[in-house]
This record gives C-alpha cells, sequence and structure tokens, in this order.
C-alpha cells in the first residue's frame, strides 16, 4: 500500500474564497502545480492544489555571503540547532473537493481546513480515480501524456467531452501546439474511438497521418484507420452553387454599390431559374446572365453597362478556369459529405496555396454543410441524396484558427459560421477543436464557446490575457506557469479533466512535418560540393535547346 507522505500543517485562511494557507519543510513535493489532500470534519478526503510558494521562513541571509561554507554548516558552528537553521515554505493552495463516488464527481465542501490540520500528498492512485473522466483503453479515452509532477500517472481524457463541447490548443510558436494536435487526431482514429474527422490544414503538415494505417495498434478485428487528403486542383472541388450571394460577394473584393445591387439581383434572376429545373446553380449561369443585360447597354464610364462589365472581370478573375490559375470552385463536381467523412476517417483538407478569402468561404461550406446535414438528420428529416447524409457525430480540427475567425472583423465569412456551429453544434454531434499562436487575434467569442484548453508556452502579454478570460479559477492559477513552459509541456483544464493538470504530451505514432527549417544546417548542406554539382546539371538542362524551343513555342 502507497505510504502517505506528510507535508505540513494549515497555518490560516488564503486571501482568496476556497484557499489556505500551509506551513512545509519539504521543498522538494511542493512544487506549483502538486496535489495535495487533508482530512475534514467528516473524514473525507479532500483534494487541493497549490498554485503558489513562498519563503515563510529563511536561514540568516549575511551566512549566506560564504562560497566556501555553507549557511547551515555555519549555524551549526554557532550552536544553532538543525530546526531553527531549516528553510520553511508558506504553501497557498486552493481546495479542489472530494470525490462523491455517486455522482462520480469532485464536490467543494465549502469549508476550509482549521489551522494545525495536517496535510498530506496526494497518494498516486487516488490522483488516477479523481483526476481523469476515463481510464487507459476505454470507450472514448484520449491519451495524451504523463502528469508532468508525477510521470507515472497517464492523463487520459474523455474524448467525447473534449470533442462535443469544443476545445482550444493555444501556444505560441515553437511550443508544440501542431505536436499535440497530431496526437488528439491520433487517439481519435483508435479502435475505442472510432470518429469522424476534418482537418482544416493551411500548411501541409498532416498528410503524414496516413502512416497510421501501417501501425499494429491502430488495428482492432477489420477497423483500420484511414486517412485521405485532399488538395486544391486535384479532388478539393467546391460546386458554384454551395455558395450563398454572401459567399460570393465575399470573394469579389472592392465592389461598389452598384456592382453589389447588379450581383443581388443577377443572383436571385439564375437561382429562380435553378431552382425550377431542379438543379444547382452554375456559374456559366450568373455569366451569362452577365452578358445579356450587358447587350443593349449603352456604352461610356459611368453607364449600367460599365457597371456590368467590371463586375463580368471580377467574376472571371475569381471563378474562371485559366492555365495559370486553378479555381477550387466548379461548375460540374463537388464535394459530397459522404466523401469527407466516415467513422475511422480523418480528411485533411489542405488549403496551402489557396488565397486567405477562398480559405475562409471552403471553411465556411464546410462548416454549414455538416452542421445542416446533422441537425436535419437529428430531426428526421429525408435526404433525397444520400450522399449528404451523416448518420453519425462529425469533428472538425481548424489550424490557425486566427486566420478563419480573426479578432474584430466581423465580415468574415468563416468566423460567421464558426460562431453558429460552436453555439449550437454540441446538440446536433458537430465538434470543433480550434489551434492559434495567437489567442489575441482569434474572436474572443468564438474562442469562449471551447469548454476544454489545452495551454502551452504563451509569452505574450496580450495573449495571456484573452487566455485568462476564457478558463476557470482552478486553471487561471496554473496560467503563472505559461513563459515558463517547455516544448511539449501544456496546461489542461476544462470539462475532459475534472481538475486542470500539467501535463508532458506524449510523442505521436505518425511523423510530424510541422518542425522549423534548421537554416544553417541546410545553408551548408547547399554549399557542399555534391549540390553544388546537382544543381549546375540542372541549370544545364534547363537551358538546354530543347527546353528553349518548347518555351519559345508556348
Amino acid at each position: 500500500m502507497e505510504e502517505i507522505k506528510f507535508i505540513g500543517k494549515v497555518i490560516g485562511l488564503g486571501v482568496e474564497p476556497g484557499t489556505f494557507e500551509v506551513l512545509t519543510a519539504d521543498a522538494l513535493n511542493t512544487r506549483l502545480g502538486e496535489y495535495l489532500i487533508f482530512y475534514d470534519n467528516q473524514n473525507r478526503t479532500v483534494l487541493g492544489i497549490i498554485f503558489e510558494r513562498r519563503i515563510q521562513k529563511n536561514l540568516p541571509v549575511h551566512f549566506m555571503a560564504s562560497q566556501s561554507l555553507s549557511a547551515k554548516d555555519l549555524a551549526a558552528s554557532l550552536g544553532i540547532d538543525e530546526m531553527a537553521a531549516q528553510v520553511e515554505y508558506s504553501l497557498a493552495v486552493r481546495i479542489l473537493g472530494y470525490f462523491d463516488e455517486e455522482t462520480a464527481n469532485l464536490v467543494n465542501p465549502r469549508l476550509t481546513p482549521t489551522p494545525d490540520t495536517p496535510v498530506y500528498l496526494a497518494p498516486t492512485e487516488l490522483l488516477k480515480k479523481t483526476l481523469f473522466l476515463k481510464r487507459l483503453g476505454e470507450v472514448a479515452s484520449l491519451h495524451v501524456g504523463a502528469s508532468l509532477l508525477r510521470p507515472e500517472i497517464p492523463v487520459v481524457l474523455d474524448a467525447n467531452k473534449l470533442v462535443s463541447t469544443h476545445f482550444a490548443i493555444l501556444a505560441a510558436t515553437g511550443a508544440g501546439k501542431s505536436f499535440l494536435a497530431r496526437v488528439v487526431l491520433e487517439e481519435l482514429l483508435r479502435p475505442q474511438n472510432q470518429m469522424a474527422l476534418l482537418v482544416l490544414d493551411p500548411h501541409g503538415e498532416y498528410e503524414s497521418l496516413a502512416q497510421l494505417g501501417g501501425i499494429a495498434s491502430f488495428k482492432q478485428g477489420d477497423y483500420q484507420p484511414k486517412v485521405k487528403t485532399m488538395k486544391p486542383g486535384e479532388d478539393l472541388v467546391i460546386h458554384f452553387g454551395d455558395l450563398s450571394l454572401g459567399d460570393i460577394r465575399f470573394l469579389l473584393q472592392d465592389l461598389t454599390e452598384k456592382m453589389a445591387n447588379e450581383l443581388q439581383n443577377l443572383y436571385r434572376e439564375c437561382s429562380h431559374d435553378a431552382d425550377r429545373a431542379k438543379r444547382q446553380l452554375r456559374y456559366s449561369d450568373l455569366r451569362s446572365a452577365v452578358e445579356r443585360a450587358c447587350e443593349g447597354e449603352e456604352k461610356g464610364e459611368g453607364t449600367r453597362r460599365s457597371t456590368l462589365e467590371a463586375l463580368r472581370w471580377r467574376l472571371d478573375s475569381r471563378f474562371r478556369q485559366s492555365a495559370d490559375r486553378i479555381s477550387v470552385f466548379d461548375d460540374n463536381k463537388g464535394l459530397s459529405l459522404s466523401e469527407i467523412f466516415s467513422p475511422g476517417q480523418c480528411t485533411v483538407i489542405s488549403l496551402e496555396g489557396m488565397e486567405e478569402r477562398e480559405q475562409q468561404v471552403v471553411a465556411a461550406i464546410l462548416l454549414k454543410k455538416a452542421y445542416e446535414s446533422r441537425l436535419k438528420t437529428m430531426r428526421g428529416h429525408q435526404f433525397a441524396d444520400s450522399k449528404n447524409e451523416l448518420n453519425f457525430p462529425v469533428f472538425f480540427l481548424v489550424e490557425e484558427a486566427h486566420r478563419f475567425a480573426p479578432a474584430g472583423d466581423s465580415e468574415a465569412i468563416s468566423g460567421k459560421q464558426l460562431r453558429v456551429v460552436l453555439s449550437e453544434g454540441r446538440k446536433f454531434g458537430v465538434g470543433v477543436g480550434l489551434i492559434t499562436q495567437r489567442p489575441g487575434k482569434l474572436d474572443q467569442n468564438v474562442l469562449s464557446q471551447c469548454m476544454s484548453q489545452f495551454l502551452m508556452r504563451i509569452i505574450n502579454p496580450i495573449d495571456q490575457d484573452s487566455v485568462l478570460r476564457g478558463v476557470e479559477s482552478a486553471g487561471r492559477d496554473l496560467l503563472r506557469e505559461l513563459p515558463s513552459l517547455t516544448q511539449g509541456q501544456a496546461v489542461v483544464c476544462g470539462v475532459a479533466v475534472r481538475v486542470p493538470v500539467l501535463v508532458q504530451i506524449k510523442k505521436p505514432s505518425s511523423e510530424h512535418r510541422g518542425k522549423s527549417i534548421e537554416a544553417a544546417q541546410e545553408c551548408i548542406k547547399y554549399n557542399s560540393p555534391e549540390i553544388k554539382k546537382e544543381m549546375a546539371s540542372r541549370r544545364a538542362g534547363f537551358e538546354s535547346p530543347d527546353f528553349l524551343s518548347v518555351y519559345e513555342e508556348e
């Protein structure tokens, strides 16, 4: 049986409600974020967390001036006994509560311990039972790593709560946020979860998740996770009919009021015709309508025709396919939800190379289609097209979330849709995870809807303030640790765990491709004789007569 270690005794109430102070001489087991216990007047084991530590009694400071002698040795030579020469600490402890077997929750006793109450280090087995809602290997368990202060304790989150009530990963550049996101995605694809996932990936970092299919621990019976990547110009295609009038206006920048009015009238006319023909609106419909409206109109600056011609130019610049520009919007094909979502499948939507507004519109359309499909499914709606029916919950992971829901930009089309899904999606089985390196640049209404948080190293004061507003009190106590966290360490708080916990994130099973470039090594490598020879050979081939003749013909 595990021995319970004595830490110290209660010396009084803390400054804040629900806190108390402990006097201790134990410097080893009283780190910030460590868990302590005491027994209340009903002999219940009450859990608390250390959120502040300061020296209560120090050695005489003038004893510390000698480099060769220790202060304790100097005290002993003067006849000062060991107890008097002992350093003592005052710990500020916040009460988390006692574990109630009936409700399987921590309950605050609403009473602080009286002075002279003994306080002990929380036993490992007690923490395994009370900190986390799930155990390793259980259905809906999500193992992200180990306790930073107690490496023998695995940190296991509740996947259901994490996904259904949304979460955010907030960290500075290089703190390991994409590393952590990869671990979460991998866990959601394990046999005990088999979730339907979609990743909005602006940098092409998640394609390597496909390696999971060859790893034995991810297989069970006939189950094996699937990962597919969709790229613009290949299989990432959005049907033009999926665009709303607002989407089109958002994509066409710098529209004058006259152009916007013409677009609105023509769009409504074309949509009405498409509905009567029982098909989706096409770009060619709208383009033809603009051409017809131009016919017979008088030419000249400031005329209706000049307005229509300017609108036509903007439409062609955005939507017409050309040799030097590939549009993700198409008249004849588009993505169905059945292609994107399937239990045990992660679809990576690679947005690399796309303009930011296009990225936002693609995100908004996918979020809207999934949300509306789940809403109709939950309400018993009959689908004419089963390809867009979703009979299971789905989850979106949004990288660089501040791009899609920027603070202070109420016009961002994806931000509007994210706010809808985050506030209503929980009821219909649409979950969202947000990842950002700049929480201060993320819409605070969006961030506040994330009920679980992974907080990694954050140094910027504005970003720290943004995080502070959205985290519960026990989590706020650990925020002072954020600047000192190293890569791969995080504070986890929210509904996915019972109490906040410091965690060392485990290594992902697939290769992480979001690492920083090692500039010095790359430059040295480029300067090597072998690389120089290879580059000279490439240049010779590039300037060959055959190549030049083809170039001249074009």
